[in-house]
């Protein structure tokens, strides 16, 4: 599977393998259905040579093979016509979003304006919770949620009918992973990565994006401080991040003009300007016993959302937080402070320095879609900055073989 960059005008666009189609920013181009066509700029990926074939998402959402020239290598560019970019629909009026004291109306995956999950009537209100005695208000969002002194969250990011789709094809991904190891995942939890093209197909992988574009929207248009305090490399920037394993922070920042040239969380992501935690955004999924043991994410953002619903689908489980962020380590003394077991579809964000577990499923079947993430360093993993754009590179134990 090869995977490239594209580039139009001043924009950056993502390739496509046949399993998952790139989503694009607008561009600056003005176009219309009858525009004539638009030069596009490959840049010829690691690993592939001359005359090898490449998928190519264009910027009206086509996938195409393109061969690479003679002569080519590595890091080379070559130029090829590509239909224009319809222009986006007319964004909906407040009374068509419905109102509400948030935005509703956040950018979806095919850069178009519409609303969350019309079966979530709360959709995109965010709710603040405090991890300890009481909310501390100091700062903005950002501030807090990097200090660990909150969980947000938000309810019907997903709707029933996409958490039943993804809840189908995580079952079916980790029956292909049982057959594969010839065994089931040990602490009765499968962790599958959704770029993992053996055990997701193309629906369930454009699914994930949209949702977690979704979530990435309504932080720009909610709660920017998310952005401005956790991953615009500006000063201080290694201060705000979250501690590695080994209780260090980044040596070195992003390059200090990223701020400007990816303003927002959703820009970063289209400009795989993220590092992401091994094997994610991944599913989850916890059998009879199953649970996920203490640990900290160690990146500025997690993004966890149940696909499955407390008593109805499982009994027991939920997530359970410390408080006390870096002060706490990764094998708490005690309960957790706070417990959560929101609804199917409901998002939770919290900083990668809380100490946070999957509690054990007493009964049933409790699925979670996660992601964790930050603004990628010089020193990030070259296997760990490809988020959906690539199969992902994991070790035997990910998928709690």
């Amino acid at each position: 599977m090869h995977m490239l960059w594209l580039a139009l005008a001043s924009h950056a666009f993502l390739s496509a393998s046949p399993s998952i189609r790139a989503r694009v920013a607008p561009p600056s181009i003005a176009a219309t259905a009858e525009a004539e066509p638009v030069r596009m700029r490959v840049t010829v990926p690691a690993g592939v040579a001359a005359g090898d074939p490449l998928h190519v998402s264009t910027p009206a959402g086509e996938l195409l093979i393109v061969t690479v020239p003679a002569g080519l290598q590595t890091g080379d560019p070559f130029d090829i016509l590509v239909p224009a970019l319809p222009p986006p629909p007319p964004p909906l009026s407040a009374a068509q979003a419905g109102g509400g004291d948030l935005p509703l109306v956040l950018s979806r995956a095919e850069l178009e304006r519409s609303q969350l999950p019309a079966d979530a009537p709360e959709a995109g209100r965010f709710e603040e919770l405090p991890l300890g005695p009481q909310l501390e208000p100091r700062g903005s969002i950002g501030e807090r949620l990097g200090r660990g002194a909150c969980i947000l969250r938000v309810p019907g990011v997903v709707s029933s009918d996409e958490a039943a789709a993804l809840l189908s094809a995580a079952l079916s991904a980790r029956s292909a992973q049982v057959e594969r190891r010839g065994k089931p995942p040990s602490r009765g939890r499968a962790r599958l990565p959704v770029s993992e093209p053996s055990l997701f197909g193309r629906d369930s992988v454009e699914t994930c994006e949209e949702v977690l574009l979704r979530v990435l929207d309504l932080c720009d248009e909610a709660m920017p401080s998310l952005h401005e305090t956790l991953f615009a490399p500006r000063e201080g920037w290694q201060e705000r991040q979250p501690r590695n394993a080994q209780g260090s922070q980044p040596e070195v920042p992003p390059p200090p003009d990223l701020a400007e040239r990816c303003p927002s969380l959703r820009d970063l992501y289209m400009a795989a300007e993220l590092e992401w935690s091994e094997g994610e955004p991944a599913i989850n999924v916890y059998t009879s016993d199953g649970y996920f043991g203490a640990h900290k994410d160690h990146l500025a953002l997690t993004v966890l959302i149940p696909l499955t619903a407390p008593s109805t689908d499982f009994e027991g489980g939920g997530t359970g937080f410390w408080a006390g962020n870096s002060a706490v380590g990764e094998d708490p003394r005690g309960p957790p402070d706070l417990v959560l077991a929101p609804a199917a579809g409901t998002a939770l964000l919290f900083g990668g320095d809380v100490t946070h577990a999957g509690l054990p499923v007493a009964g049933g079947l409790r699925s979670v879609f996660v992601a964790s993430f930050s603004t990628r360093p010089p020193a990030s993993p070259p296997d760990r900055v490809h988020g959906l754009q690539m199969a992902p590179s994991v070790s035997p134990q990910f998928g709690g073989g």
